[in-house]
C-alpha cells in the first residue's frame, strides 16, 4: 500500500464507520469519536488531539459534511488519526455507534439522549 491508498483507506462514510469500529473492538481496541466544527492545525488543537488519542486506541475525527475536502485529507495525514468520517447530523451518527466513547468540540453541541451522555468524554 502507497501513502497515496493509506490516506484514502483511513476516510471512511457515516454508514462504514459502525463496521470499521466493530472490526477494532474484536481486537479489544476502544474507539473515540470526536465530532469537530473544523479542523484547526495549530499547536493547541493538536496537542488536544493527542489528548483525545491517549483516552483510547482508535481515535476517528468526525467533520461535517459541508467541510471542504481539503480538511479531510489533512486530518488523513495526521499521525494519531486512525480514521475520518464526514457527518451530516452529530447526534445520529452518534446514535449509530453505540460501542464508541464520544466527544465533542463543536460550537453548538446536539442534545442527546441519556444513553448517550453516558459515554461522553470532556476534557
Amino acid at each position: 500500500m502507497n501513502f497515496k491508498e493509506a490516506l484514502r483507506a483511513k476516510q471512511t462514510s457515516a454508514n462504514a464507520l459502525p463496521f470499521r469500529i466493530n472490526t477494532w473492538q474484536i481486537y479489544g481496541e476502544e474507539t473515540l469519536v470526536l465530532f469537530l466544527d473544523c479542523l484547526r492545525l495549530d499547536p493547541h488543537h493538536l496537542d488536544k488531539l493527542l489528548d483525545y488519542q491517549a483516552l483510547a486506541d482508535k481515535l476517528v475525527l468526525a467533520l461535517p459534511e459541508e467541510n471542504a475536502e481539503e480538511q479531510r485529507y489533512q486530518a488523513g495525514h495526521l499521525a494519531v488519526v486512525d480514521a475520518v468520517c464526514s457527518y451530516r447530523d452529530a447526534a445520529a451518527l452518534a446514535a449509530s455507534i453505540p460501542q464508541a466513547k464520544l466527544a465533542f468540540d463543536l460550537a453548538q453541541p446536539p442534545q442527546l439522549p441519556a444513553e448517550l451522555e453516558a459515554r461522553l468524554v470532556n476534557l
